[in-house]
């Protein structure tokens, strides 16, 4: 069995001053799913509910605890609006438990949170700047009235009730620190007026009566609290009922009228057992107890606590407010390990994504390692081809260096001044045109066409009885835009010249052709020699390989401008058939 003072201490330990567990129930589930879904608004929301419910049971701790943190969410979240409706609660909360440099602090704060483009908002504004300047006053409650009067005139411009009632009842304070009883009880009784819900009518009808007993007037104290249990939401609520007939008693108490409070004790204490509220049977008990001793009744003292001891067990494991308690004790375990679990939560995601971050960056620096390296070995790549392109293109041919300078001195022994003269200032001309253009991939047409002039021309001067040219450029070609492969198609003229036209009986002719072909231009190099099988038969060895050596060459420098460039040049070489014996020669580029 539990003992009498055991009981008074567990009481005082686990006993909320009002029951609001269900409701704070209700909140922590709010929580739980808000922190399951990981919404930071849902759970600012609930934190904010429960910082409500704290402050309606007046535990101002437990109410600034989730102030604090409903505060931080909706100030994380950018909800500048409900930040500064939670920095006024926070304040408010404070300001219950004296902390006046702390609630003044977040009346300005919330004053800075609210908005101002609003009338609304401006409102807002002076209201929570009035209270931090009244805290900021100190004690005087004379330098405070202003501030109050202030928020007075502007909640009742808003029809502001919880802001009117909240200024009435700071001026109800005020002049009961100036001993002005009946200013005291009027504002008092206007907050009374704006009360929306049973528990402020309590708390301001209390405030009422209690500035009327300090001040010796019983009997309009008395009154209040007759008022007051009259009320039908009283009369529905047994707990606040019990409680208010045990304040009434204590009046008639304080005012000597013992025969009148001992009744309103006993019907407390019979609704309390009743109502299997352990704690205030207690109350009601220790009160009638005191009575019985003034009055020399020792026995009928101790034949109640004899009764109560008796039935104790039982009540106690009737007594729903204790389970109240233990469900808010335990609520309260359980919202600590949601938010430590939330905490877990982050910290692993937090884990995570920096891993992921850090995965990222050596991932991003080892590709651009990749990259860098691939594009250097690309560079080298394209580098060594350039350089063995240009080894290719400057490779000059060498009979045909060597048959020039021959046909110079075959002119000059035969006395051909003239034409040796002729010779050499074209031949000159030539070799620096090729010089010029040694370093260039790719020249114009209009420059290709010039160079394969002047070399077809030397070679008409040497083989003038062997051949004729032509060169023919279709008309939609412009051949200062069009860009074309350096030196690519003179080692075709040569073959054709060389191995196909010189060794024919009658003279030949070499044509040119330039054309359009789609996007690209096709150049046809035709003619009508021995045509490559028989040119094959009466060729040395000297001679099959230099041919060799040249065609190698001219399909190493297509492959390489390919590779280099992405282009796609092409030739082919077709030998015709008789009568019209000859080679065709294509270059699509």
């Amino acid at each position: 069995m539990v003992g009498f003072g055991q009981l008074g201490y567990l009481c005082a330990q686990v006993y909320p001053q009002k029951s609001s567990s269900n409701k704070i129930q209700i909140q922590a589930d709010r929580l739980k799913d808000a922190v399951t879904a990981n919404d930071e608004g849902l759970m600012a929301t609930a934190y904010e509910q429960l910082g409500d419910e704290y402050l309606l049971v007046e535990q101002y701790p437990k109410a600034e605890e989730y102030y604090n943190k409903a505060a931080a969410l909706f100030v994380k979240l950018g909800k500048t609006e409900d930040a500064s409706r939670m920095a006024r609660g926070l304040a408010k909360a404070q300001e219950a438990q004296f902390k006046t440099d702390d609630a003044a602090d977040n009346f300005e704060k919330a004053r800075d949170l609210s908005p101002s483009n609003t009338t609304t908002g401006q409102s807002k504004k002076q209201i929570n700047e009035n209270d931090a300047n009244r805290l900021r006053s100190g004690s005087n409650r004379a330098a405070q009235e202003p501030y109050v009067n202030s928020n007075m005139e502007i909640a009742q411009k808003a029809g502001d009730k919880v802001e009117i009632a909240n200024a009435y009842q700071q001026l109800g304070d005020i002049n009961l620190s100036k001993n002005n009883l009946p200013e005291a009880a009027k504002n008092f009784e206007s907050a009374l007026d704006q009360a929306e819900n049973i528990d402020q009518v309590v708390q301001y009808s209390n405030q009422i009566a209690d500035a009327y007993t300090t001040n010796g007037k019983y009997d309009e104290a008395i009154d209040i609290q007759k008022r007051l249990l009259q009320r039908e939401e009283v009369q529905q609520n047994l707990p606040t009922q019990i409680v208010q007939i045990q304040n009434l008693a204590d009046i008639y108490v304080k005012s000597n009228q013992i025969n009148a409070a001992l009744p309103l004790l006993q019907q407390s204490y019979a609704l309390a057992l009743q109502e299997h509220r352990t704690l205030d049977a207690k109350n009601s008990l220790e009160k009638m107890a005191s009575i019985y001793e003034r009055q020399g009744r020792q026995k009928a003292s101790i034949d109640l606590y004899k009764g109560f001891t008796a039935g104790l067990d039982t009540l106690l494991l009737a007594d729903s407010t204790l389970t109240d308690a233990k469900i808010m004790a335990e609520t309260e375990e359980k919202i600590e390990r949601l938010e430590q679990e939330k905490a877990l939560k982050d910290q692993l995601i937090h884990r995570q994504n920096r891993f992921n971050l850090m995965l990222l960056v050596a991932s991003a620096l080892l590709l651009a390692l990749l990259m860098l390296i691939g594009r250097a070995l690309y560079a080298i790549r394209i580098k060594n081809k350039k350089i063995a392109l240009q080894s290719l293109r400057r490779e000059m041919n060498p009979h045909f260096v060597f048959n020039s300078l021959n046909s110079v001195n075959q002119f000059i022994a035969q006395n051909k001044e003239l034409e040796a003269n002729k010779y050499l200032a074209s031949y000159a001309q030539l070799m620096r045109n090729i010089m010029e253009n040694s370093n260039k991939d790719f020249v114009s047409l209009s420059s290709e066409l010039d160079l394969l002039k002047k070399y077809l021309e030397l070679e008409h001067l040497r083989f003038y009885d062997k051949f004729d040219y032509q060169i023919e450029v279709a008309d939609d070609i412009d051949t200062d835009a069009e860009q074309v492969p350096n030196m690519v198609v003179q080692p075709h003229l040569e073959n054709a010249i060389w191995h196909g036209l010189r060794y024919k009986e009658t003279k030949g002719i070499l044509l040119i052709q330039v054309l359009k072909n789609g996007k690209n231009l096709l150049i046809r190099i035709d003619d009508n020699g021995i045509g490559l099988t028989q040119s094959k038969a009466l060729k040395t060895a000297n001679q099959r390989a230099y041919e060799s050596r040249g065609l190698g060459n001219t399909k190493e420098r297509i492959l390489l401008l390919n590779q280099i460039y992405r282009k796609k040049i092409a030739f082919t070489m077709t030998e015709k058939s008789a009568p019209d014996n000859g080679t065709v020669v294509e270059i699509c580029c």
